[in-house]
Parts: C-alpha cells; structure tokens; sequence
C-alpha cells in the first residue's frame, strides 16, 4: 500500500492500515473510521485532513472531542503534521479569540463547548470538521449539542467521525452519526422516518425499546459499510507491542487557586531555608492531591473539591474501554483516590476490583480480575500492587488491548516501571495501552519529567533545583 502520488508522511512512516483508511476516505466527502482502540484513528484523521489541506484547498480544521483529550489532539497534530493546533479553551472572549486566529490549520474544542461557541464557530466556517467519540457524544438528535454539531457539519465540505466502538452497537443512534457525516445522504433527513423504516417498538418489562427489524440488517450494514471502514486489532499484524500517551488537562480557576496557594507558601519556606528534600516531597503529596481531586484540611479531614478534571476524564476514559469489552487497570497513589473512582463507578453500574495496602490477601484480588469476564476494571494502590502480581485478562477468545491508566504516580521510578509490567508480561500477545492523566503545568508534570528522564522525583529535583517546582 502506497501513499496518494505527490502526498508525504511525517515520521514515524503510518501502518499498512492506516494507509488503506487514506485511499479509502480520498475519494470520499464524508468518512467514518471505526477501527478498534489503540489502531491509531488520531493519526489516520490527521492524515486524512493533511490531505485534503494539501490537495483541496482546506483552510481550516476543526476538531471536536471530550474535553480530556483536547491536548492531545494538539500533540497528535503537531507530532504528525506540519501544522500548529488552537486548543479553544479557557474563559469565552479567549476562545473567541482562538477561533479568529488566523494562519492556523486546526483548531480543537469539546462538545461540551458547543452550545456556547455555536455563533462564533458558525461565522468562522471550517472546510473539515472531525468527530472523535462520534458514538459517544452524538446520540440523541433533540439534543443541543447533536443540534450543533449537524449546523456545524452542514457549513463544512469534509467530515469524519471516529469511534472504536461498533456504531451496530447501537443501531438506533446511527442515523444522528450519519446525519453529522453526510447530511441526510444515507440515513435521510428525518429521523422518525428512519427510526419507523428501520425499527419496531418493544416492550421489555416497564422500558419501550426500539429494536431493528432483521430483514433490515444487510441493507442497514451495507449503507454503513459503503463510508465507513473498521479493522480489528487481530488484523493489523504490524503493531507495536506497547503504546503510550497522555492525557493533559487544563486545572479549574478554583482547583488553581488552592493549588498555587499550597506551592506559593512552599516557595517562601524554601527561599527562608524553612525546609528539607524530605519536607518538600511532603509538601508535594499535598498539591498532588489537590489535582486528583481532593484535600487534606487542617482539620485532618479529608474532603474533595468540586470540581475534579482528572477524575471527569478518568470516568471517560473507562467508559470507552467498557464499552469496548476491553479491560483496565487503574493504579492511584492515594486511599482516597481509589474511594472516589469506585464511588463514581458504581454509580455508573461498573463492576470494580480494587486492591490496597490495607488488602492482606491480594493474591485472591488479582487473580479474580484475571480470570472474571464480569469484573474488567481494576483500581489499585500503586506502592502496594506493583510487585509479584499478574494483571493481564486471560482471554479464551480473540485477545484484546490491556489498558493501564495511571491516575498518580509515586516518586519512585522504579514502582511506576514495576506497575507497568503487571500487564506486559511474557506470553502476553494483547497490545498494552498506557495512559497518564495529568493536569498541565503542575506537579503531575514534573513527576512525568521525571519518569521520562529515568529518575526518582527527589534525584529530578536535587539535579534541576528547587525552583523547578514553580517553573513547572
């Protein structure tokens, strides 16, 4: 498989299915792609609108995501083009300025934002517009923000949807996906039309449900099939074994305020020689846990903050990978942490199995999420589960991707790389996907820094010097 004549790649060289999702959307105006996760979908788009830039005139790219990948998106942009991306974030005169920004290609917002920035998006049309998580966030055609994205869609002359899971999955909200995509072209313009075409009304108990009529099945998944392409990971032969990202995050006005406020008392007791290494690592496990959510009142209660980026995004991530039937495991620095995830969960029906230092059979713990088809997310404390345990799924079936997330981190090097290697282990064929999830310019950063550099937080510290902390 070729690139289109005249069209190059930048480094790394994309996979064989990843060219083939290119000449297969080339000759298309709208496209879904909706390959399994971990196939690269994100740099599929990119390329995808890199040539439309190239070859049709497109001067400008939205993206449309959950507001936890928004930074993420950005780094995929400026990794596999040769673009600058505009993250519409932060107060609304700052996103009305980002959307007039002019000599910028692509331009990134969350669906939440849609409703609000709906005008201003309009007046500044876009040739291309991507869907990521088209399944998840365009569902329902009376919402607001379905409403908006099909405005959005119907002023721009290429759309592309992404999704990893199955839109067969769930037949009914098809038609608002390919409302977005082709205007009405495959499913039609009305959706009642389409809903009575294509479903007969069930009841199931007390619930109404919509179900598809099976002689409709073939032409349904034919329609969907004539723009959209899927691969399953088993397919793709030439895959990596392991693939890392990040998360990145912007921190609410009230989370910063009590985080600078915690770092700015820091730094005068450090320029006063008030404190230790020892004492500031201490100090840091604070401002830790006010980006996961959460603080340590003088008191001595704990009590959690209102609002929780990193734990918002986390829910997401899971949900994804759930509705995937994939598996993952979540590691936590903090007990409370670990509380908060599961409470959340369980709200949403999730079945857990967590794991901590207060646990003194671990083994019966670990071994019942290996072995559970059931039970698929696993939460645990970091310090306490990272060695002489086995966390990847035996699967009797196809293997399926491994997802780790990491919610904190420690400041050893060596119990992150310890966690890491409680998925990837010998005889594991699956792919292994880790995750951070960090908030930008805060002490998450500056442990990855860390990592990245193969060194303990302390040693990263003693090396760069103190203020580093406030130069994050």
């Amino acid at each position: 498989m070729k690139a289109p004549a005249g069209f190059s790649f930048k480094k790394p060289y994309p996979y064989k299915h990843q060219l083939e999702a290119l000449a297969f959307a080339s000759n298309k105006i709208g496209v879904g792609i909706l390959d399994e996760m971990g196939l690269g979908k994100t740099r599929t788009a990119i390329d995808i609108a890199r040539y439309r830039i190239q070859f049709d005139n497109v001067e400008r790219v939205l993206v449309v995501c959950p507001l936890s990948i928004i930074y993420n998106w950005k780094k995929e942009i400026e990794k596999f083009s040769e673009y600058n991306a505009a993250p519409i974030v932060g107060t609304k005169d700052k996103k009305y300025k980002t959307i007039a920004t002019k000599n910028c290609k692509f331009f990134i917002i969350n669906y939440e934002s849609l409703k609000s920035m709906i005008v201003p998006l309009a007046k500044k049309q876009f040739d291309m517009i991507i869907f990521d998580e088209s399944a998840r966030f365009i569902k329902n055609p009376l919402t607001t923000r379905t409403k908006a994205s099909m405005l959005l869609a119907d002023h721009a002359r290429y759309k592309i949807i992404l999704t990893g899971t199955p839109i067969a999955n769930y037949p009914i909200d098809i038609w608002a996906q390919f409302r977005v995509l082709d205007g009405g072209r495959t499913f039609g313009k009305n959706f009642y039309r389409f809903r009575n075409t294509y479903f007969y009304t069930a009841k199931i108990g007390p619930i109404k449900k919509f179900l598809i009529r099976k002689d409709r099945i073939k032409y349904l998944t034919e329609k969907i099939e004539s723009i959209c392409i899927r691969r399953k990971k088993e397919e793709c032969v030439d895959l990596p074994e392991q693939i890392f990202s990040v998360i990145e995050l912007e921190m609410d006005s009230l989370v910063r305020r009590t985080y600078l406020d915690i770092l700015k008392k820091t730094e005068i007791d450090v320029k006063n020689d008030k404190v230790t290494i020892t004492n500031i690592l201490t100090r840091l496990l604070r401002l830790q846990q006010v980006t996961s959510g959460f603080i340590k009142g003088d008191d001595g209660k704990i009590y959690e903050l209102e609002e929780q980026p990193k734990l918002d995004a986390l829910i997401n991530e899971v949900e994804l990978i759930i509705d995937a039937k994939e598996s993952v495991i979540i590691w936590c620095r903090f007990l409370k942490s670990i509380e908060m995830i599961e409470n959340r969960l369980n709200k949403l029906k999730i079945k857990t199995i967590s794991m901590s230092g207060l646990d003194k059979d671990k083994y019966s713990k670990w071994s019942t999420f290996q072995k559970s088809k059931t039970r698929n997310v696993f939460v645990g404390q970091v310090e306490s589960g990272g060695l002489g345990i086995e966390l990847f799924k035996n699967h009797d079936d196809t293997p399926k991707n491994q997802h780790t997330i990491f919610y904190e981190n420690t400041w050893s090097l060596d119990t992150r790389l310890q966690a890491q290697d409680r998925v990837h282990r010998v005889g594991q064929k699956s792919i292994t996907i880790y995750k951070d999830i960090v908030i930008r310019e805060t002490i998450d950063e500056l442990i990855l820094k860390a990592i990245h550099t193969k060194k303990s937080v302390a040693d990263f510290i003693i090396d760069n010097g103190v203020d580093i902390l406030w130069k994050t």
